[in-house]
């Protein structure tokens, strides 16, 4: 199904996207739940997000209706700002989570010799992060999932990963946390290079 949904983008919604200065990215189909990833012109703002998954998920629906909803997910696992999780944190607040587990990954100095770290991702790296993140909530018994990842140039003390989880218990959060942090440290589509301190 993943291939004939990415044949209907291609085909039917990509170019009209592309048209009017925005782009879309297919992240998974599963159960006829299409997930997306919208970008450039509105992709950002609430009102024109909610208008482009109407059109996406219109036009799914008309060639394929086995599709049931389009998802978009918001852009917030890649970025090259500094971030608070405060916002995250609000997210995880519903009514069924009763734990939050968070890891923050940090830019350390090893024996005064580091200065910083280059992070390189890879074009599909918010795909292969979406599919970790369903695969936590298949795996665990978890509501809720939210990671975001530094890029560029960082410096020492500055945050390279965010990683949230939420569950009704402790105990299955943490789990999860330690299954995506692992995972992340050998995912191919993240490189990082410390930059080195000089002497002279």
């Amino acid at each position: 199904m993943f291939e004939k949904v990415k044949k209907v983008i291609e085909k039917d919604i990509r170019p009209a996207l592309v048209m009017e200065g925005g782009d879309i990215e297919l992240l998974s189909v599963e159960n006829g739940i299409v997930k997306v990833m919208l970008r450039g012109a509105c992709a950002g703002c609430p009102m024109g997000q909610y208008t482009l998954v109407n059109f996406v998920e219109s036009t799914l629906k008309e060639r394929m209706p086995e599709v049931k909803k389009v998802e978009a997910m918001e852009n917030e696992m890649i970025t090259k700002e500094d971030f608070s999780i405060d916002n995250f944190v609000m997210k995880m607040q519903t009514p069924e989570v009763g734990a939050i587990v968070s890891y923050i990954g940090i830019v350390r100095d090893e024996n005064n010799k580091v200065e910083g770290v280059k992070i390189k991702v890879s074009d599909d790296i918010a795909k292969e992060i979406e599919s970790l993140k369903e695969d936590a909530l298949k795996n665990f018994d978890i509501k809720r999932v939210e990671i975001l990842l530094r890029k560029g140039t960082l410096k020492i003390g500055d945050k390279i990963l965010v990683i949230l989880v939420g569950a009704e218990h402790r105990e299955d959060a943490f789990r999860a946390c330690e299954y995506l942090i692992d995972k992340l440290k050998v995912c191919k589509g993240i490189k990082m290079k410390e930059k080195r301190k000089r002497y002279a």
